[in-house]
């Protein structure tokens, strides 16, 4: 059942017994528990404990004042029901002027001047007086909006009894859900004449996504097909090699190698095997004390996108010596195969490394004189001890016995079974375990500290070199939690690679290794003027159709941002890209066979990637370009919220370790002051962590209820960008962009297809013009960003209406 609908029921079932109980009250005190509170708690559904009674406030005490998050939010005052507030006589849910007639009672006068004073010491925005019968709901709080508290208008209920009329007006103005998300706020600007649009008429120019280009014959098919297989390529899907020989190098890297090399090195050289005939248990226990108890706990520092498990493959494969590696027993595990649950982290981590470390050391199980040495101690135990006697009798018995007792510990302890196998490592076959605990920074902070607390526990237990990836970031948030501080860590920093550094090396690589494709070896397609083009020559031209691409700084940098410098995003947009009709494949095509320099214009590259496949942008479908105008159904607010919010992250100080990052209720602050209410403002946020235009703190956290400090992404830096200035951005949007307005859908609707400028100039002053009822820009330096909004976006209307003939 919708909350309105339980809260209905609610009042008509205790109504009968809340008008009772007035008829028989007579103090303040009494009509306020016996009634107020009932109507506030059952039927509008706050919480007792949102609930101050006799609040101090200035020079008086507020009845009740009701907050959200311990943010005031609703203040009542309470009047005896004797106390007449002059409303008797009027219809349910009727709206009148404060300082009018209506209210000119002396009790009237008294509650509403106690309202405002209240809500203004409590910060509090809405206001009611109420003696129990009459309920007087008015905006103690203007929040600075430059009109005089008393000239605001009040919505009236007469009765308890005359609510069912109108219930459902007096819940969106007073109940607990309403205040949350400040839906009270359009019924008072309705009622005071202030602009107000609703969701009645709403209509795109072009439903987004619905008219599909279709590839220019086979050859488009042919070279999308090879363009797919040549990017299978470079993200090393088919070649592991790849994914070590085309790392890019930095001087940090070369720094983190050499440094993890000769750490690697000196721990191994401190196991020197013994020689010896055998390998029993006896001669391990005899020698365990000999053998090295150095060990070394490594965080592999560096930025999303950097390469850190890349970086850790190449290691043990390209640059740790044969005769060191030899010597070692890597067990890696990906934290990507866990689900993410905190709480069970440990127990899998113990399950994984136990299958883990027996895959790596035996070629199939454990043999029974390997048991013995893992677990000598407790062999020595039991055979001296509670099974001396059987041990005694029949030495098969005792190992069966034995045998079912370790392996009751695989089962039962892992985490003990555990460490036996890493001494068997270490000290029975000399080698240097590696434990490697990858990609744990996919998850939260709790997640990584209880992996990291774990790694800390087997480091501290043996021999060992541990080495874990974790985000600059996270390192940062571990620091301040208290997990680094505690223990002695060597630290190695990886930078983020230039993406067409990237690109660059992995192309060079397929150059060494590309072959033509058997299956379309002999195929010819017809291109234009009787030129034939074949499958090899399509090859060739998609590696030139790369480095025009990714070697030309502004459209690498483009694409790198709107991937938000992923390796594998930024791939994979290139290939959507590369795919896209509106490259005209064709034509480069010709004037790649004819010799002629290959190059594609800037927009034309742009407008493949904003609209892909289609002819008009998909909006919903599209994974790097977001929509930054269009707003929420259910509220209507600027069309330039986003690019707001956008433009106050961009300008937030860099900090060192925080990065831009900022409070959530900072930016509801601010942008409450520019007269943007905090729902609409959250549902924006709420739409731009999930887009990967804004990120948290903790870049796992993907729900603004959930975030607690917020920075702009690369990502969002790219849509700023073009959201103010980007002239195919620009265009695109003008045709799925929700209108409020059927004057200026008509407007736009009658400009030509030859005329997009015009037409994407008129969609601008559309934008600015709604604005302007919604956002108000404060005379202040903190807002100076904020003017440049609307100064950027007047700039670049009235380039288009001024251009030169249309291309």
């Amino acid at each position: 059942m919708q909350p309105l609908d339980h809260a209905f029921e609610t009042y008509r079932s205790i109504s009968p017994s809340l008008m009772a109980d007035l008829t028989s009250r007579s103090t303040e005190a009494d009509t306020r528990f016996q009634v107020i509170d009932r109507v506030l708690i059952e039927i509008l559904g706050w919480d007792r404990a949102d609930i101050k009674c006799e609040k101090p406030s200035g020079n008086g005490y507020a009845d009740y004042v009701l907050s959200i998050g311990g943010k005031s939010r609703l203040v009542v005052e309470a009047k005896r029901d004797g106390r007449d507030l002059g409303c008797r006589a009027k219809a349910a849910g009727q709206t009148f002027k404060l300082s009018g007639p209506v209210f000119k009672g002396e009790a009237a006068k008294e509650g509403i001047r106690q309202g405002i004073m209240y809500c203004a010491m409590n910060s509090a925005e809405l206001a009611c007086v109420t003696n129990g019968i009459e309920w007087i709901i008015y905006r103690g709080n203007r929040l600075g909006d430059g009109t005089d508290v008393t000239d605001g208008m009040a919505f009236v209920f007469p009765s308890l009894s005359d609510l069912e009329s109108k219930f459902d007006l007096f819940y969106s103005l007073l109940a607990k859900p309403s205040m949350s998300g400040l839906s009270f706020r359009p019924y008072f600007q309705e009622a005071e004449g202030q602009p107000i649009r609703t969701a009645i008429y709403s209509r795109t120019l072009k439903k987004p996504g619905l008219a599909r280009l279709k590839p220019s014959g086979e050859l488009s098919k042919d070279l999308d097909r090879t363009m797919s297989h040549f990017f299978q390529r470079i993200t090393g899907d088919l070649d592991d090699e790849m994914v070590y020989r085309c790392f890019v190098e930095s001087p940090e890297s070369r720094l983190a190698d050499h440094r993890l090399l000769r750490i690697a090195s000196d721990l191994v050289a401190q196991a020197q095997p013994i020689d010896t005939s055998h390998a029993s248990a006896l001669t391990e226990a005899i020698h365990r004390g000999q053998t090295f108890e150095s060990k070394e706990f490594i965080l592999l520092v560096g930025t999303k996108g950097s390469g850190k498990s890349t970086f850790i493959d190449r290691f043990f494969k390209v640059v740790l010596p044969r005769h060191v590696a030899d010597r070692c027993a890597i067990l890696r595990v990906d934290l990507r195969e866990n689900p993410g649950d905190s709480a069970t982290v440990v127990s899998w981590l113990n399950k994984r490394l136990v299958q883990v470390t027996e895959s790596a050391v035996f070629p199939e199980s454990p043999a029974f004189s390997d048991l013995q040495g893992m677990f000598f101690d407790e062999y020595t135990r039991m055979s001296k001890g509670p099974y001396s006697s059987m041990h005694a009798r029949s030495k098969e018995a005792f190992y069966e016995v034995f045998g079912r007792h370790i392996d009751d510990i695989r089962r039962s302890e892992p985490y003990e079974y555990l460490q036996g196998l890493l001494r068997h490592v270490s000290r029975g076959r000399k080698s240097l375990p590696i434990i490697v605990l990858d990609n744990a920074d996919h998850f939260d902070m709790e997640f990584q500290q209880s992996v990291y607390q774990y790694a800390r526990s087997l480091y501290e237990h043996s021999p060992c070199l541990v080495i874990m990836p974790i985000t600059d970031r996270t390192s940062w948030q571990l620091s301040k939690h208290g997990a680094l501080q505690s223990f002695e860590v060597t630290s190695l920093f990886l930078p983020t690679p230039q993406i067409g550094d990237v690109i660059r090396k992995r192309i060079e690589f397929i150059d060494e290794k590309i072959s033509a494709e058997t299956e379309s070896s002999n195929s010819q397609y017809f291109v234009k003027r009787g030129i034939t083009l074949s499958v090899k020559s399509i090859e060739g031209f998609a590696k030139t159709m790369q480095k025009i691409f990714l070697e030309t700084p502004a459209t690498s940098r483009t694409i790198g941002e709107l991937a938000n410098f992923d390796i594998r995003r930024t791939l994979d947009l290139v290939r959507k890209t590369m795919a896209s009709p509106h490259i005209q494949v064709d034509q480069l095509v010709s004037a790649y066979l004819s010799g002629t320099a290959v190059s594609i214009p800037n927009w034309r590259i742009e407008k493949a990637i904003i609209r892909q496949g289609y002819e008009v942008y998909p909006a919903a479908q599209h994974d790097f370009v977001q929509n930054v105008y269009e707003g929420s159904p259910s509220v209507t607010t600027s069309p330039l919220l986003m690019l707001r919010i956008l433009t106050l992250l961009r300008d937030v100080p860099y900090r060192e370790h925080e990065g831009r990052t900022i409070d959530i209720d900072s930016v509801r602050a601010y942008l409450t002051g520019m007269d943007l209410p905090a729902r609409p403002v959250d549902i924006a946020l709420d739409s731009m962590l999930k887009t990967g235009l804004v990120q948290d703190y903790d870049p796992t956290v993907q729900s603004i209820e959930d975030s607690t400090q917020i920075e702009i992404t690369d990502s969002g830096i790219r849509h700023l960008r073009w959201g103010i200035s980007g002239h195919e951005y620009l265009a695109a949007m003008t045709e799925v962009t929700p209108l409020l307005s059927e004057d200026v859908f008509e407007q736009l609707r009658a400009f030509g297809w030859r005329d997009w400028r015009k037409r994407t100039a008129r969609f601008i002053q559309y934008l600015r013009e709604e604005d302007t009822l919604y956002c108000t820009i404060p005379q202040h330096d903190n807002y100076q960003g904020q003017g440049r909004v609307q100064q950027q976006l007047m700039t670049i209307e009235s380039q288009l209406r001024n251009w030169a003939p249309s291309r």
